[in-house]
C-alpha cells in the first residue's frame, strides 16, 4: 500500500518478524516489519481479467483454494507475446500473477473491515484543512526565508510576485536589497507554480553570490555552470538538465554554443544583475545587450537588476526599459518628457519632507 507503483506481490520468505516479497513487475524486493507491514491481501473475483508473468490475459470465471491460496480458473484472452490464445480453461495460481485489474482500493478496505481510527481521519483531514490555508495565503512565498524584510522589499515582492510573467527592472539603490526583492519573487512564483525554469546571468564575479544567497536565504538550490560543466555533461543541451541555473555572462559571450543552449532552455524566468553593464543600443548594440536581448524575446518573465539605471545615460536606460515591454517605450521623446514630469513630483515630494511650504 506504501508503494503502489511496484505491483502486486509474491511472500518468498517469512523469518522472525521480518516478511520478504518479491515484486515481478518492477523487479524489486522488500521486506517489511510482519507487524506494521503495509500489505493487503489481493483477492480477485470472477468477471476480472488479470494477466500472468508469462503474458497471457485471464479472464476470472472462478476461484478455487487450496491450502489457503487462491487460484484463478478462466478463460485466456490475448496474449502480450503474440501467442495464440489457448481453447480451454487455465488454471492460475496467485503467486504467478503480474498485474491486476483496476480497483476500487477503498470500498474493498471498507467491506474487509480495513480502516483506520477516528483519530488518525481527523489528523489527515486537519493536515488537508491547513495545507488549504496555506496555498490560499495572501503570503504564500513571502514567509518562510532567512531575511530580515523591509517593508518595501515585502511590498515590491508581494506586488511583482503576483503578476503573470512579470517583466520589471529593479533599480533600489545599493544597499537596499535587490537580490532579496529578487528572491522573493522567485520564490513566491515557483511556489504559485506560475514558473518553474529559471536563468540568473550574472557577471562572473557574482555568480558564488547569487548562489549562497538563493540557498541561504530561500532555500532556492541553484546549479552553477561554468566551462567545466558545459564541457563534460552528457546532454546534448547541457542546460536542460537543471531547473534552476546561474551562469556567467562573461561566459556566454565568450563561448556562443554555450550561449545557443541558453537560448534554448526553454526557460520561465530570466533574472539579469548588474543590468546597467549592458549599456544600451546606441552607437549600436553591445554583444552583452544583444544576448540578453534575445533572451528577454524568448523567455516570458524578465527580471532586470541594477543599482545605477541612467549610470550610461538616459537613453541607455531606455533601451533596457525597450527589452522589457517594447509596446510601452518605443518613443524616446515621449520617454523624455514622462521622466521630466517626474523628476517635478519628486522634487515637490522633497520640498513637503523637509517641511518647506512656502517655496
Amino acid at each position: 500500500e506504501a508503494e503502489p507503483e511496484l505491483g502486486p506481490g509474491c511472500v518468498v520468505q517469512v523469518e522472525g518478524r521480518r516478511v520478504t516479497l518479491n515484486f515481478y513487475a518492477s523487479d524489486a524486493t522488500r521486506v517489511y516489519a510482519v507487524d506494521s507491514a503495509p500489505l493487503s491481501r489481493v483477492n480477485c473475483q470472477p468477471g476480472e481479467t488479470v494477466t500472468s508473468k508469462d503474458g497471457i490475459e485471464l479472464v476470472i470465471t472462478r476461484v478455487q483454494q487450496r491450502s489457503g491460496l487462491n487460484y484463478y480458473v478462466g478463460n485466456p484472452g490475448h496474449p502480450q507475446n503474440g501467442e495464440e490464445p489457448a481453447s480451454q480453461e487455465l488454471i492460475l495460481p496467485e503467486s504467478e500473477l503480474a498485474q491486476l485489474p483496476p480497483r476500487n482500493v477503498a470500498s474493498e478496505a471498507l467491506l474487509n473491515g480495513q480502516f483506520d481510527s477516528l483519530a488518525r481521519y481527523e489528523l489527515r483531514a486537519e493536515t488537508m484543512l491547513r495545507r488549504q490555508d496555506s496555498l490560499g495565503s495572501p503570503l504564500r512565498g513571502l514567509g518562510g526565508n532567512r531575511t530580515a524584510l523591509l517593508p518595501h522589499q515585502l511590498y515590491v515582492a508581494a506586488e511583482i510576485g503576483d503578476r503573470h510573467a512579470p517583466r520589471v527592472l529593479l533599480a533600489d539603490e545599493v544597499g537596499l536589497g535587490k537580490t532579496v526583492e529578487a528572491g522573493l519573487i522567485l520564490q513566491r512564483q515557483l511556489q504559485s507554480g506560475r514558473i518553474s525554469r529559471i536563468l540568473i546571468v550574472v557577471p562572473d564575479n557574482l555568480q558564488h553570490q547569487w548562489l549562497v544567497e538563493m540557498l541561504r536565504r530561500f532555500n532556492l538550490r541553484f546549479a552553477l555552470f561554468d566551462r567545466q560543466r558545459f564541457e563534460t555533461s552528457d546532454w546534448e543541451n547541457p542546460l536542460l538538465s537543471e531547473q534552476l541555473v546561474i551562469v556567467s555572462l562573461d561566459l556566454l559571450l565568450e563561448e556562443p554554443q554555450f550561449a545557443l543552449h541558453a537560448c534554448e532552455g526553454e526557460w520561465d524566468l530570466l533574472v539579469v544583475d548588474e543590468a546597467h553593464r549592458l549599456g544600451g543600443m546606441e552607437p549600436q548594440p553591445g554583444p552583452g545587450f544583444s544576448l540578453v536581448a534575445a533572451l528577454a524575446g524568448l523567455i516570458p518573465a524578465v527580471l532586470l537588476l541594477t543599482a545605477t539605471p541612467e549610470q550610461l545615460g538616459q537613453r541607455a536606460h531606455f533601451d533596457r526599459l525597450c527589452l522589457l515591454d517594447p509596446d510601452r517605450f518605443h518613443d524616446f521623446d515621449r520617454f523624455q518628457q514622462e521622466t521630466a514630469h517626474f523628476g517635478e513630483i519628486a522634487g515637490l515630494f522633497d520640498r513637503l519632507q523637509a517641511g518647506r511650504w512656502d517655496q
